[in-house]
């Protein structure tokens, strides 16, 4: 059986953790497969379906505790963490580079930047080689040319979207495949779509733009006080996120899990009736199929790149320019027609098929077997 090895930052909650998860499961049957981990986390909630793991550091990046530190002018904390922060990333470089000069797969499949560079560099010539790329470039230059650089060496490059595809296919000279990601949620009992409850799921960081969630959520409650929001996450924003609340005394119209696994999860999906999604920027956006797998309907901002293309650019559930009463409207207006409701889920489900984990397998396949 040929072998797999996957280059990952660290096994903690994340998009390009679940991508991995979910890879892990579509080809745990045809391939032997290894994860390497810089990083090994304490928050680790996904599967990867019994793949050997090495974490070259047991511990993460303390990056968060040193911007504390400074901002709190404690020189001694600044000290110890700004010596810990240099040691990490020096191990950080150096064990990554000996851990891809031992490889011995057929392939390599990055997730970082960062591993792109070290991979063309230093992993054996006869290994295939493929990156992957699960942000979006948001024309920024600087990220682009970056992003062309270290995949240079490498044989593929899997893009989630075909935006990011169309864009990056004659910039580079290596082969750019589009491979969509996918959703390994399998709910038999739907959403009955009867309650008034609303649900988003995400890190709670800037570019989901949670803080406009709750500007909807303050002018959806002006006109209905029975809806209510629950949001699934954790982040750097979480602080900013409460304080809005409670500036909105919304304390008991919005509730926050937290991190939850993908079983919590599903369960406040099948317990909701819409999915909002208010994100700047989003390569792709599993949680919309996860929400529609669920059977409730998706609302997005058309700023999410990857809801674009999920949702087919539906105009009656994509909201442009970021339209704060506009979001709102829709989300009181399908509350209030429920027939209208339940047709627009169905139509997701044809619209979800494409992304189903047996699809997107085959495209997986069908790249690592071309050789």
């Amino acid at each position: 059986m040929k072998k797999i090895t996957i280059l990952a930052l660290h096994d903690g909650v994340g998009g390009a953790e679940k991508y991995i998860s979910t890879l892990c499961l579509m080809l745990k049957n045809y391939y032997d497969i290894e994860i390497i981990f810089t990083y090994k986390s304490k928050n680790r909630i996904y599967d990867f379906c019994n793949a050997k793991i090495t974490y070259l550091i047991n511990d993460i990046s303390n990056r968060e505790e040193l911007k504390h530190a400074i901002k709190h002018i404690k020189l001694g904390k600044i000290f110890k963490e700004g010596y810990k922060s240099l040691k990490i990333l020096y191990l950080k470089r150096k064990l990554n580079i000996d851990a891809i000069k031992k490889i011995k797969s057929d392939y390599i499949i990055t997730t970082r930047a960062f591993h792109n560079k070290y991979v063309g560099k230093y992993a054996k010539r006869e290994i295939i080689k493929i990156a992957t790329e699960h942000n979006h470039h948001n024309n920024n230059k600087k990220y682009i040319t970056k992003t062309l650089n270290c995949i240079k060496k490498l044989d593929y490059f899997v893009l989630v979207s075909k935006e990011l595809y169309n864009f990056y296919k004659d910039k580079t000279n290596i082969k750019c495949v589009y491979i969509p990601n996918t959703y390994d949620l399998n709910i038999s009992k739907k959403s009955d779509i009867s309650n008034n409850k609303i649900i988003s799921v995400g890190r709670l960081s800037s570019e989901k733009g949670f803080l406009d969630l709750i500007d909807v959520m303050e002018k959806v409650n002006e006109k209905d006080k029975n809806i209510d929001l629950s949001l699934i996450g954790d982040g750097p924003e979480k602080e900013k996120i409460e304080n809005k609340i409670k500036d909105y005394h919304l304390e008991n119209k919005i509730h926050l899990l937290g991190t939850l696994n993908s079983k919590e999860i599903s369960k406040h999906l099948v317990d909701s009736t819409i999915f909002l999604m208010t994100s700047y920027t989003e390569s792709f956006g599993i949680v919309l199929l996860e929400a529609m797998e669920a059977g409730i309907l998706p609302i997005a901002f058309d700023t999410a790149q990857g809801a674009c293309e999920i949702l087919e650019n539906d105009k009656e559930i994509l909201i442009p320019n970021r339209d704060i009463n506009l979001m709102a409207e829709k989300v009181l207006y399908y509350f209030n027609n429920r027939q209208v409701l339940q047709k627009k889920i169905l139509e997701n489900n044809k619209r979800k098929n494409k992304y189903n984990i047996k699809e997107v397998q085959k495209l997986w396949i069908a790249l690592l077997e071309k050789r």
